[in-house]
């Protein structure tokens, strides 16, 4: 009889631990942010400022020549956490010599091996993809969509199905409902939402891989990354030399085995001007530091200014946008 009980509560306990496995959830170091994790039906989260919800991501995952990264239906394997504080002292001391870092990580490694790696600072969340796969991996698409409240407004680079863009459009101010369908544009873009929260997207840690964008869809926001080029104008002057003027239809060749860069959302502008490029491109050597910032000089490549990355040079990237900032844009400033 004891042995029935035993078994039966073993079995509650392990259909109670399963069902919590399916929401993780990250807490901010100072408390006030949280992220909330679901991978019952694929990857989601929500993140929350107090109860406040300020939006979700969807869809989460890599498309590929393997298949989907994490698989459908990927069960979760092991989440590691983590707890940072730290002082970071940058290899290019742009504002401060010193930089504190603090943040709470969940990694989440599925039964197919793949991971996501999120972390919450008091000012914002990031996740990246990491692989550990033989060979190479062909990205058809790094896939997520973004889920606002029906009144929140988007600042950003308006520039429609541009390959050749030279990230030098003129910022816009529109609410997000009312962009048409597939209006896209590059990063960095802010958004605020109804409740007065802001986002702020960019990227960290481009390196052979290509800048993301974002494009209007039905439900909000989408991810978009144009095509691996396919063909270049090998005439012309210095505006349209080089010019892709045709696409693959994967957006990267890579290593199988590699941490993606992170993608970044926040709602303090200063925490981008230094923290996050400083922090997630942490630790590396100076050569690579100037290389993922694109500091270290440019050649003429697809998708606007490419650094002297030979792989980063064949694919649609700037990675000045992706690491430097947004040029000390303050949101106060703009919705004044």
């Amino acid at each position: 009889m004891k042995t029935g009980i035993y078994l039966l509560s073993f079995l509650l306990w392990s259909i109670s631990t399963v069902v919590a496995a399916s929401e993780i959830k990250v807490l901010s170091p100072d408390k006030l942010l949280e992220l909330r994790i679901q991978t019952d039906k694929g990857v989601s989260v929500k993140l929350f400022s107090g109860a406040d919800e300020i939006f979700q991501i969807n869809d989460i995952k890599l498309v590929t020549d393997r298949g989907d990264i994490p698989s459908a239906n990927a069960k979760v394997r092991h989440v590691k956490r983590a707890s940072v504080n730290r002082i970071i002292k940058p290899v290019i001391k742009e504002k401060k010599a010193e930089i504190p870092e603090m943040y709470n990580e969940a990694v989440i490694e599925f039964k197919d091996k793949s991971k996501i790696q999120f972390r919450v600072y008091n000012d914002g969340a990031v996740y990246r993809f990491v692989t550990d796969l033989p060979g190479e991996l062909k990205i058809f698409e790094d896939r997520a969509d973004f889920v606002f409240d029906e009144n929140a407004s988007l600042i950003f680079q308006k520039d429609n199905n541009n390959p050749n863009s030279d990230y030098e459009k003129p910022y816009i101010t529109s609410k997000i409902n009312d962009l048409a369908a597939n209006d896209m544009g590059n990063l960095p873009a802010l958004v605020r939402n109804s409740s007065g929260n802001f986002v702020l997207f960019m990227e960290a840690d481009t390196k052979d891989y290509p800048c993301m964008w974002i494009k209007k869809t039905e439900n909000g926001l989408s991810t978009y990354y144009f095509g691996y080029p396919a063909g270049y104008n090998v005439k012309g002057n210095f505006k349209n030399r080089r010019a892709v003027t045709k696409s693959e239809d994967f957006i990267a060749k890579t290593s199988a085995s590699r941490e993606f860069p992170w993608k970044v959302f926040a709602d303090e502008y200063e925490a981008f001007d230094e923290l996050y490029p400083a922090a997630l491109t942490f630790p590396h050597t100076t050569v690579n530091v100037l290389e993922r910032s694109g500091h270290s000089g440019y050649i003429e490549g697809p998708g606007g200014c490419c650094n002297i990355s030979e792989n980063l040079s064949k694919m649609h990237t700037d990675p000045r946008l992706s690491i430097i900032g947004l040029f000390q844009m303050k949101p106060n400033l703009i919705w004044a």
